[in-house]
């Protein structure tokens, strides 16, 4: 086989991927500048690469000319996990919860140092938490799935991730305060699930309960409007999670 031009297109392809993940690790923060100062790439190819992937979908430019994934993606992403990976033994109890609660759902694990979006399971009321997308990461202070798995890390992973917690204020609710925050990891501890009580996102509350599945931490949420939120959503998180993790 002719293998001339092997090497150039590899190269090509690994340079995209290189400015996809800066780009989902820091969706919506760097500019085409900053992400060629992050990947040690020359702004020329920069720029080209990234006139490539908002062509086909795979980046888009938000407010100040800053990038995100784009639907292409996401639209990757959900195309489903691995079957016997642990987030496809997690799905099934993810809509499980879902039919339960009749809410919006979603489960997310770990991805480096991110708890990540992984699969989301839609509601059934006509007025819905809109659907949440795969991908979805950051903010670990201001989600409960991110708060839960966070609080339950080790002590090292905790100290890193912590430490560099970028604790903006996203709501009126969102808590900032590093002693704050410390004092409900406690809590999420001691209570073995989390809450966002419009931390995130005005007029929405949610509940995440933790699996361990396949050895692979899962955070299970339940998405509602504030105004339907029921305590009864916590209990069946909680047991929903509870057998995710006795009999995967």
């Amino acid at each position: 086989m002719d293998d001339t031009n092997a090497r150039p297109r590899v190269q090509s392809l690994a340079r995209g991927l290189a400015l996809l993940t800066e780009v989902g690790q820091h969706p919506g923060a760097l500019t085409a500048a900053e992400l060629s100062d992050r990947t040690g790439l020359t702004r020329q190819v920069t720029y080209h690469l990234l006139h490539t992937l908002r062509a086909t979908g795979f980046v888009q430019v938000s407010a100040g000319q800053r990038y995100e994934l784009g639907l292409a993606f996401h639209s990757l992403a959900q195309a489903g996990p691995a079957p016997g990976n642990p987030e496809s033994l997690g799905a099934g109890y993810l809509r499980a919860l879902a039919t339960l609660t009749q809410e919006s759902c979603s489960m997310s694990t770990w991805q480096g140092d991110d708890v990540v979006v992984v699969d989301q399971a839609p509601g059934a009321h006509a007025v819905r938490v809109a659907d949440v997308h795969v991908g979805q990461r950051g903010d670990l202070h201001a989600r409960a799935s991110g708060k839960l798995l966070l609080a339950h890390a080790s002590p090292e992973r905790f100290g890193r991730v912590f430490d560099r917690l970028d604790l903006r204020r996203l709501t009126p609710a969102t808590k900032t305060d590093p002693a704050a925050l410390r004092a409900e990891f406690d809590t999420i501890r001691a209570d073995g699930f989390a809450m966002d009580r419009e931390e995130f996102t005005a007029g929405v509350t949610c509940v995440a309960a933790r699996a361990v599945v396949a050895g692979t931490e899962l955070a299970f949420t339940v998405l509602a409007p504030t105004g339907r939120f029921s305590p009864d959503y916590v209990r069946d998180a909680m047991a929903v999670a509870a057998r995710a993790s006795l009999n995967v």
